[in-house]
């Protein structure tokens, strides 16, 4: 007799016998890192921003990189971060670490959303464009809709991080950079000064490395995709080759990107939150081309809400381990037909709506974006500092564990990968306690209270709650 299933168990059947390929994960890399609203930021910067992108590129994104193919092929059981700084620090610590780093991205959520909004009005409704409650809704929405397509789990992420690639970040980065080069190509003067002599910032301000952690922030989360190896069929050859296509696609469109919109937009007329439209504008009304940004708009938005969805699902299965662990109530371990940790997903949903009400309380949408994005900066740093701590301790704790990716010059190599990386994470996220002079903070001191707020709730929180339930485990197995 045939047992009646229901079209979503079909495509559950389906979805959940389906590993992930290296274009996949490569894809799901470049989805969560590359970020036109990082491009937009760094644009401020004019042809300094090169130098700035040079210096974390070499001295964080191409060290950790290194870093996490090495701990990712050699461990790359279910937990990514959890299980290795378990492993060297035990599980509190362990735990404590996926909280933060679930919170430092779960947090960007209305970041991502200002962006899709502004973007938005900028385009089909400009009297919109400061309007903070129209910004709130579109938060709301656009939370609620990533959270039904992060309901189709990880290996659903095949097709979603394909969109959210293309659509958010590739597509658009591309036609950008070619825009730019065709507006040159046709004796148009870039409307900043991008010779080499403006590479070199003027060393003579407080503020100038302010944005830096805004620059780290840019190019973390790489190693979120550690979650999800247990999906893929060969995650010791896989991942490392997928870190090898992301690096060199986000490198690739962050850099010439952020120049596009340097030649199309002058410095001081840059929104921040919609300055790649305004490139965009910049180009297609010159060339009568207006109907154009409509397309590239609707694409956006839905390769957007791709992102928020790609990050959801991979954050979700961090706290998936957690409660199977017993560090966290065992409902936390719960899934659907998909594979989806589904209640994790609905709290970062619900998480994200909250942080969204800020925007009614926070005057000002600039200065709410700039606050969240430092807060998730400066975290993102400390936890970066400890993770490769983490690296090092564990050449130590496992000298004789085969290393399919094995950073060169033994245990020296480590060191000097691993200082290198956490020096620049660490002074950047120092660095972003200075208000940049491009955002209109008016009341300093209330946002460094805000600040430093924020970071101690962020790290407090989560290694009381670890303690807790790692306290509450010792107890019930005794």
């Amino acid at each position: 007799m045939l047992e009646f299933r229901s079209p979503t168990l079909f495509i559950a059947m389906y979805l959940v016998d389906k590993k992930l390929s290296t274009l996949t994960l490569a894809l799901m890399i470049i989805a969560i890192i590359i970020s036109p609203i990082g491009m937009v930021i760094m644009a401020q910067y004019g042809a300094s921003s090169v130098f700035y992108y040079a210096l974390v590129i070499l001295l964080f994104f191409i060290p950790s990189a290194f870093i996490f193919a090495e701990l990712g092929s050699t461990w790359p059981e279910e937990g990514g971060l959890y299980r290795w700084t378990s492993m060297a620090f035990g599980k509190v610590l362990g735990s404590t670490a996926v909280w933060v780093r679930w919170l430092s991205m779960v947090i960007t959520f209305p970041i991502i959303i200002t962006f899709i909004s502004s973007m938005t009005t900028y385009v089909f409704a400009p009297q919109l464009t400061h309007s903070t409650l129209f910004t709130f809704m579109m938060c709301i929405a656009m939370t609620a809709l990533s959270t039904c397509f992060a309901y189709f789990g990880v290996r659903g992420s095949t097709l979603v991080s394909l969109l959210a690639a293309m659509g958010a970040s590739i597509i658009p980065s591309l036609i950008l950079i070619i825009a730019a080069l065709v507006w040159l190509c046709t004796g148009h003067a870039s409307l900043q000064n991008l010779d080499f002599h403006h590479m070199i910032p003027h060393f003579n301000q407080f503020g100038i490395f302010a944005l830096l952690g805004a620059t780290v922030l840019m190019f973390s989360g790489m190693e979120v995709t550690a979650y999800c190896l247990k999906y893929t069929e060969h995650p010791r050859k896989q991942f490392p080759k997928a870190l090898i296509i992301g690096m060199v696609v986000i490198i690739f469109l962050a850099l010439f990107g952020t120049l596009a919109v340097a030649v199309l937009v002058p410095s001081n007329q840059l929104d921040v939150v919609a300055g790649m439209m305004q490139a965009f504008l910049v180009f297609f009304n010159y060339y009568h081309l207006h109907a154009l940004i409509y397309l590239i708009t609707g694409l956006m938005i839905f390769g957007w809400v791709c992102v928020i969805a790609t990050i959801m699902t991979t954050l979700g299965f961090g706290l998936k381990v957690l409660g199977k662990d017993g560090l966290l109530p065992r409902s936390f371990d719960h899934t659907n037909h998909f594979q989806a940790p589904t209640r994790v997903v609905f709290l970062q949903g619900a998480i994200s709506m909250l942080l969204s009400s800020l925007y009614i309380v926070i005057p000002g949408i600039n200065s709410t974006y700039w606050t969240i994005e430092s807060i998730s900066s400066i975290i993102s740093g400390f936890l970066y500092v400890l993770l490769f701590a983490v690296a090092v301790r564990l050449r130590y704790l496992y000298p004789k564990q085969t290393r399919p990716i094995c950073i060169p010059g033994g245990n020296v190599g480590m060191w000097v990968l691993a200082i290198l990386a956490a020096v620049m994470c660490f002074f950047a996220a120092v660095m972003t306690f200075a208000p940049p002079a491009q955002f209109s903070i008016e009341r300093t001191v209330e946002f460094e209270l805000v600040l430093i707020t924020g970071v101690m709730i962020s790290f407090l929180g989560p290694l009381l709650l670890s303690l807790f339930y790692y306290q509450r485990g010792s107890h019930s197995r005794r």
